[in-house]
């Protein structure tokens, strides 16, 4: 929530934050950020919505490459969890992108991204409104 609070205050000083924390943090850490960054209020800007759907790629390539220890732990599902919830807050806000990241999760063949997606694509804030990018994303997961 703290980071949240900074954005709706300096969406500059959130994005700093995050630069200097992500390339060392946890998966616990990344949860935090990534929860942080799914906050409504801060993503009408749309260059930080692009931002924060770059940190997601770049926390979603760093989890698909965790080895089946670490997919086991508690750390990996939660951050798996908070994925599983922000991506479409990203996708509302910047579709063409969010869904482009969707496609390319699903398209992986990794159940753990395929779990995410889903999770995703179950949020009535794209069921609606990208009915039809929802469906193709689905089409992709049932291959």
């Amino acid at each position: 929530m703290a980071l949240q609070l900074i954005g709706e205050k300096d969406l500059d000083a959130l994005q700093e934050i995050v630069e200097q924390w992500l390339p060392e943090a946890s998966l616990l850490e990344r949860r935090a950020i990534i929860a942080g960054l799914a906050h409504p209020p801060i993503l009408g800007d749309a260059q930080f919505a692009l931002f924060s759907l770059g940190v997601s790629r770049t926390i979603v390539r760093e989890l698909s490459r965790q080895g089946a220890e670490a997919r086991r732990g508690e750390d990996f599902r939660v951050l798996r969890q908070g994925l599983g919830y922000a991506l479409s807050v990203f996708a509302e806000k910047s579709p063409e992108e969010g869904f482009a990241l969707l496609r390319e999760m699903a398209s992986k063949g990794d159940p753990d991204l395929a779990w995410i997606v889903r999770e995703n694509l179950k949020k009535k804030r794209l069921t609606g409104k990208y009915a039809a990018q929802v469906e193709a994303v689905g089409t992709l997961l049932a291959r």
